[in-house]
């Protein structure tokens, strides 16, 4: 059996299981954002413009989270990769009928900025309460 291995940025749990599951839910999430981001669609009305800026921002948080909460080192690299993502959705995007916007790609770096942060958050507050439990289980 196999015990966590709990240096910085080390998977967490020390298991194959986390990061093929990691590593299928990233690429289903890039993969959903391509779909819904390079399909013909419908003009939004004035009113939902700023809609479509939040929906690449929660997009892009989602992609990167996994990431920050479970392998920090990589979460630069990994958000670098992501806003090149957007970047390149966004060259594709006049082929597929839509209109490229440097807002978009804005709200990308936005969404994977947050991500990290979040996911770095998470990521230390389960760290304080595996220190906590330790520290408990010692006494």
């Amino acid at each position: 059996m196999r015990t966590a291995n709990l240096r910085p940025g080390a998977n967490p749990v020390g298991n194959r299981h986390l990061t093929v599951f990691w590593l299928v839910s990233t690429l289903t999430i890039a993969a959903a954002i391509a779909v819904l981001t390079l399909r013909p669609t419908v003009p939004l009305p004035y009113a939902q413009i700023g809609a479509d800026k939040i929906a690449h921002m929660l997009a892009f948080t989602i992609l990167v989270l996994p990431t920050a909460a479970l392998w920090p080192r990589v979460s630069a690299f990994v958000g670098l990769l992501a806003v090149a993502y957007g970047g390149a959705i966004e060259l594709i995007q006049p082929f597929t009928g839509r209109h490229a916007e440097a807002a978009d790609l804005v709200a990308d770096g936005v969404g994977v900025a947050l991500g990290i942060i979040i996911g770095s958050t998470i990521r230390r507050h389960r760290a304080a309460r595996r220190t906590v439990r330790a520290r408990l289980r010692a006494r």
